[in-house]
This record gives structure tokens, C-alpha cells and sequence, in this order.
């Protein structure tokens, strides 16, 4: 599973999803870095296995048998081979549909990212051209492979060539004169509406601030053209919108053709869901522009724009443009560099390689020559995360101001366990030197904010002399000098490399910093000595009313909860008393947003009552007895506010603690505006909340994670100098 990159046609550009959309099929981006590397790999080892299989290559697009003369009449050895080989030969096209996917999003990708940085636009013509040829591919091997239908799930790579296409044509359209502007609309110096009227949801449509000003009052806010329309459009007439927004979200054009509305019973609504397209806006207030590609043909004879809930909108202009049907650049178009009218589209360039992230390692892992090497051990944090797809760990290294050169590149995936070694040869480089120790997280997850990114760790990373007769030698101790390292993000959205806004840790979420050791905060240094921690959580004593994977503020795990409502109660075993002394229960748990209250009982007894929705530490007692609340975080998707959470230690005296047996505790979240009490299981609590859990042996350690707070993602990097 972890070498398969498991893409599909609903994930490869924005607008093209499947019957699942939203919940899955969003577009992935950065991520088709290592997707790609994967799929190469997947070609390879599928390829491997029908040769070890059948002793011949496979053939992509001739079947090792006709289905509908397959007979299945009992075991056939011959029937059973031809079977087998058929379902290995579907595994080679799968994998090669999934690299001709990946190369297209590249491809695409980096068509985007040229245009943002002004390229000549025959370079970036190039990129789209390459783009359409790779998801043609992907086409055809669908094609000539599979009987499914063009449904809204299976047959998107039709969609998504003619979206490239489409793609194509209109950046032809816009570095050309050759655009034949159909109907426009401007408001940026107009002090008329042109017709475009609130519909719903809206305040009144009034040009101001630059353009025609559009404030959402409701769910479902839109303008509609009421002003006769007679443009004819065809599959060549696109809809270019230059829009600011205040706020991200969908814009949708509905329309209609006069063929449309005669087909339409009389008084029917004019639009529908059969005629629309959509883009996403973005919410930073600066205009962009957005391109749409209807599918229609006639005369033009309704328009509706809906802007997303709750923003607020400034309309620049809207342009029907015909683009030709056989319009061909010229020479000097192409040189030129991409026009500030492409440059300013809305679609998101990130800016970063947009290439394959292959191995780049040494032939050995373990030196076995003389010589200087980086030496040493790359792994991930041993707690599973769900969303992990992988990470990539490089190493570069400069002298003077010369080019970075890349010695080292290896990706690690998701379900590795334990350290890689590597000794990494330094041949070459002498005097000062810049090593620079990069990583870069990957996921496969619709929602961003789900993952909890803090995977990458570097063991004893050592700069070591290896001698004739195998001894090393350390030169450097880079955890020794990682006060002098500079530590730095990359992010996505700009390309700029700049140092972390805060010692070992910045404010995207990016941190390299000493993996901590083993503690246990929800006790003074006077506490430690004198009582004994106790893993809160070991098993459930009685199910718990609802219980399933859920958000939190360490990741994602399964939990137990209950509401108030339903008079429920959560009721679970600690793990076994050690000795009859001071004990600290401690464990991970959760409420919702009600400020209310909650009863905390232990071996059948009532200790105390605590408070809901804390978002700060707190203290409550009763009977001898003390809870204390470390506050860990509000978590929240974009659509999601999954609650509150953090640490729950509960101190109890020697007297109520019986040694060789668990304790058991009930937590009943009381109506009145407590909502919901949540324990999420954690075994370990000390391990949980660990910043860092680095792979076994456990040896000095640097966790290397990358940006991924608020939506700010990129790698990070850390630079020591030393002298070779």
C-alpha cells in the first residue's frame, strides 16, 4: 500500500470532482511531489510482478483474455493462470494511470507557478502542453481497459482533458490578440449596475470601491442579469470575472440559452443545477481573475453570479470572450513574457519545484570506505497518524557562495518503524562548509488541518571520519551545535526562505528543535519525588454511549463520549496502582463549547465538580481530592469546531488508592450547559503529549516538523557550518 501513490482523476484539478465531492476528490497539490515518486515506483514493482508471473512484459491496452469468454466451470489451472495474470495486468495500468495522472498535475502545476513569476509564455505553453499529453494518456489506457460508463466518478479523465484543453486555449486566447469579446461589463469608474440586480440573499448591487459591490445577507447570495442578452456562445466562449473577495469560497455562474428557456415550462426558474460552473474565490481582498468555462451554445439569455456566504464582493468587470477556434501564437507572443492579465489569474500558483521527489542515496547505507560522511539515523514519529503519507528528508550542502548540491534525498513512509541509517559520502567538499538538513511532509488528507504534521526526526545526525580499519571519528556533533543552527521556512505560497520567527519553533507550526525527554507537567518539581503518575486510561468498564475516531488537539484518536442530554456517563479503568502513596491520574480528554458542569467520581464515589469549555489551565477540589486541566487547544476544521481539549490529572491522597488494582472513574457531563465529556484513549498519557516520540532505541534526537498552521505549508531547514 505505502508504494502505490492511489490518485485519482477526481484529485487532479479544481472543478473536476466526483459524486463524493466535498468529502473526498479535492484537488491535492504539493503533495504530487512525492505521489510521483511513488508512482514510478509502483510501475516498476507491478511491472516486476507480471514478469515473475508470466516470464513476458505486460501489455497495457491488450487484456490476457476476452471477459465475456471467460468460463469459470471449477478449478482450471490454465483458466486460474489466465485470471491471475489478467488481474496483475490491471495493476500495471493502474499504476501507469496513476504516474500519466501525476505528471499532468506537475506539469500543470508548474504552468501555474512560471505564469505567477512572468515566464515567456511559450515556456509555460510548453508546461500545458505537456500536461494535456500526460492526462490524454491516462485517457486512453482508461479507454481501452475498463467497460465503465462516463459517470460522474469513473470516467473523469475525460473531464480533466477537457478542462487542460480548455486551459490551454484560453491562455492561447490571452497572450493573442485574437479574443473576440462578446458582452462586458465594467463598473471600476461606472456608476450604473449594467443590470446586474440582487436576487437573494443580497444587499443592493452598488458600483463602489472600484468596482460593483456585492454584500451577502443570507445563505445563498447572487446578482442576476436582468438587461436583454443576445450573445451567441458556443463550447469556445469562456466567462472571465476579475473579483475581490473578503472571504474564500464558491462563486457559481448559472445561465441559460433562449433554446433553454423555451424548453422550460412557462413561469419555470430559469436556472438550474444542469447549468452552472464553479471556481473557489480567494479571500484576500486583492482582485483576481476568474475563468470559467460553461458548456453551452445558442444565444445567451440569462446570468446569475452567487458569491459566496457571508463575504463581501467587489466586482471589477465580467467578459463573455470567444476564443478562436484555430488561433496559433506567434513567434514574438511566445518570447514575450506571460501578460499581467494571465499573471493575475486566480488560480493558486505555489511556489515550489513541482518535481519528482526520487531517492537520492548512496549505494551503501553503512560506509565501508574511508572518507567524511553525514552519518546519520532518519525516522518518524513512532504514534500513527491516519493522514501520514510520508516524509522526505534531504541533505545539501554549499561552499561558499556557490550552489546548494544535493548529497542526500530518501523518503520515508507512512508505516515505517524504527530508525534508516545512513552514512552520506562528503567526497569533495573541503574548508567551510554549509550542510543543510531540509524536511518535507506529505499527506494524502481532504482536509489540511487534520494531520498533525510533528512526524520528521533526525537521530545523532554527526559529521564522522572513517578510518582504513572502519573507526570513526566524529568531527561534528550537530545536535552539539544546534544553538548555532539556522533554522528556516520555505513556505509554499511565496517561495521565500526566511528564519523562524522564534527560538526552535516558528509561528506556522515548523519547528527544529531537541526531541524533550519523558515528563510530567501536571506536577510541581516538588510533587515529582514525592507522588506516583498513573496512565489515566487503560480500558472501558462499561461501553461508552458513543465512541469513534475524533479530533483533538494532539491529532486524532479513537474516543468515548457522552451528552448531557441523554443523562450519559463515561466509565473507565485506570491502569494498576503501583504502591499505596500520592497518585496522579492523568489523561487526554475533551468537551464542547457549553459552559456548564460535570461530576467526577472515582470507585463509585463522588470526588468533585469541574467546569466546561475552559480554554485556560484550571484547578477544582473536593473530598480530599484535586483535578487539574492543562489546557492543550480549540480545534477546528474550516467547517468544524470539534471542541475543546487538553490534559486531565486527577491528584488523589494515599487513602484512596489500593494497591494492585486500577481505579475506576466516571465523568457525568450535568444538563444545564454542558453539552458533552469526551476521553480519548491514550494509553500513555507521557507519550501523548510528548512533542516528539522518536523512534526505538531512543537516542538524542531533533524534531523536524514543517509549516501547517492556518493553512501555511512548505518545509523546513536547518544550516550548520562546519569545517571538513
Amino acid at each position: 500500500m505505502d508504494e502505490g501513490s492511489c490518485v485519482n482523476d477526481a484529485m487532479m484539478l479544481e472543478g473536476v470532482y466526483g459524486s463524493q465531492y466535498p468529502t473526498t476528490g479535492a484537488p491535492l497539490h504539493r503533495d504530487y511531489q512525492l505521489l510521483a515518486a511513488l508512482a514510478d515506483r509502483s510501475v516498476e514493482m507491478a511491472r516486476d510482478a507480471y514478469r515473475a508471473y508470466t516470464g513476458r512484459d505486460p501489455d497495457p491496452v491488450t487484456p490476457a483474455y476476452r471477459q465475456e469468454r471467460f468460463r469459470w466451470n471449477g478449478f482450471d489451472p490454465r483458466a486460474d493462470r489466465r485470471f491471475k495474470s489478467e488481474r496483475l495486468r490491471w495493476l500495471y495500468v493502474s499504476a501507469l494511470r496513476s504516474q500519466a495522472m501525476c505528471k499532468a498535475v506537475l506539469a500543470h502545476r508548474l504552468a501555474q507557478r512560471r505564469s505567477a513569476e512572468g515566464a515567456p509564455a511559450g515556456e509555460v505553453l510548453g508546461l500545458l502542453d505537456a500536461a494535456l499529453e500526460s492526462a490524454r494518456a491516462n485517457q486512453r489506457l482508461y479507454c481501452l481497459n475498463y467497460d465503465d460508463d462516463y459517470d460522474w466518478t469513473d470516467g473523469l479523465c475525460s473531464r480533466v482533458v477537457d478542462e487542460l484543453a480548455s486551459l490551454r486555449a484560453q491562455f492561447i486566447g490571452a497572450i493573442g490578440t485574437a479574443q473576440n469579446v462578446l458582452q462586458k461589463w465594467t463598473f471600476e469608474q461606472s456608476g450604473e449596475p449594467h443590470g446586474w440586480t440582487a436576487g437573494h440573499d443580497l444587499g443592493a448591487s452598488v458600483p463602489q470601491d472600484g468596482g460593483l459591490l456585492l454584500r451577502a445577507a443570507g445563505p445563498d447570495p447572487f446578482v442576476v442579469q436582468t438587461e436583454a442578452l443576445a450573445a451567441e456562445v458556443n463550447e469556445r466562449c469562456v466567462v472571465e470575472a476579475d473579483v475581490a473577495s473578503d472571504r474564500s469560497g464558491r462563486a457559481r455562474l448559472f445561465w441559460a440559452t433562449a433554446a433553454d428557456l423555451a424548453a422550460l415550462p412557462a413561469g419555470a426558474y430559469p436556472f438550474s443545477e444542469g447549468r452552472v460552473r464553479s471556481t473557489e474565490l480567494r479571500g484576500d481582498g486583492e482582485f483576481h481573475i476568474y475563468r470559467l468555462s460553461p458548456a453551452w451554445n445558442g444565444a445567451l439569455a440569462r446570468l446569475r453570479f452567487d458569491i459566496p456566504q457571508g463575504a463581501t464582493v467587489r466586482l471589477r468587470s465580467l467578459r463573455v470572450v470567444e476564443i478562436p477556434e484555430s488561433a496559433t501564437p506567434t513567434a514574438p507572443e511566445l518570447h514575450c513574457p506571460v501578460p499581467d492579465s494571465v499573471r493575475r489569474a486566480a488560480e493558486r500558483a505555489l511556489f515550489i519545484a513541482w518535481e519528482t521527489l526520487s531517492d537520492v542515496v548512496p549505494e551503501e547505507a553503512l560506509a565501508s570506505r574511508p572518507g567524511l560522511y553525514l552519518s546519520t539515523d532518519i525516522g518518524l514519529d513512532r504514534r500513527p497518524d491516519l493522514f501520514r503519507l510520508g516524509v522526505v528528508f534531504s541533505v545539501e550542502a554549499r561552499q561558499g557562495d556557490g550552489a546548494w548540491q544535493t548529497l542526500f534525498r530518501r523518503a520515508v513512509l507512512r508505516r515505517t518503524a524504527g530508525w534508516e541509517h545512513w552514512d552520506i559520502p562528503l567526497k569533495g567538499l573541503r574548508g567551510p562548509v554549509t550542510l543543510r538538513l531540509t524536511t518535507d511532509s506529505y499527506s494524502r488528507a481532504q482536509d489540511r488541518s487534520a494531520p498533525r504534521w510533528r512526524w520528521a526526526v533526525w537521530g545523532q545526525p554527526q559529521v564522522v571520519a572513517v578510518g582504513r580499519d572502519g573507526a570513526r571519528q566524529v568531527r561534528h556533533d550537530l545536535i552539539g551545535q544546534i544553538d548555532q543552527a539556522r533554522a528556516q521556512v520555505r513556505l509554499d505560497a511565496d517561495g521565500v526562505e526566511r528564519a523562524f520567527d522564534g527560538p526552535g519553533q516558528d509561528s506556522t507550526g515548523a519547528t527544529f528543535a531537541l526531541a524533550p525527554p519523558e515528563g510530567t507537567p501536571w506536577l510541581t518539581a516538588a510533587e515529582v519525588a514525592e507522588t506516583q503518575t498513573l496512565d489515566g486510561f487503560a480500558a472501558w468498564a462499561a461501553e461508552p454511549p458513543h465512541r469513534g475516531e475524533y479530533r483533538h488537539y494532539l491529532g486524532s484518536t479513537v474516543s468515548g463520549w457522552a451528552y448531557s442530554h441523554e443523562q450519559g456517563e463515561l466509565t473507565w479503568r485506570t491502569a494498576i496502582v503501583p504502591e499505596a502513596r500520592a497518585t496522579a491520574v492523568a489523561f487526554i480528554g475533551g468537551t464542547g463549547y457549553g459552559v456548564g458542569t460535570a461530576e467526577l467520581w472515582c470507585n463509585g464515589e463522588r470526588l468533585l465538580t469541574f467546569d466546561t469549555a475552559r480554554t485556560a489551565d484550571a484547578t477544582w477540589r473536593g473530598n480530599g481530592a484535586e483535578l487539574r486541566f492543562l489546557f492543550g487547544g480549540d480545534t477546528r476544521s474550516p467547517t468544524i469546531p470539534y471542541g475543546i481539549s487538553g490534559v486531565y490529572a486527577l491528584v488523589l491522597p494515599a487513602s484512596r488508592v489500593v494497591p494492585g488494582e486500577p481505579l475506576s472513574l466516571t465523568v457525568r457531563p450535568l444538563p444545564g450547559g454542558c453539552d458533552w465529556f469526551m476521553v480519548h484513549e491514550y494509553r500513555s498519557t507521557r507519550d501523548a503529549i510528548r512533542t516528539v516520540l522518536p523512534p526505538l532505541p531512543e537516542k538524542p534526537a531533533v524534531g523536524a516538523f514543517t509549516p501547517h498552521v492556518d493553512g501555511r505549508f512548505g518545509v523546513t531547514f536547518a544550516e550548520f557550518d562546519v569545517r571538513l
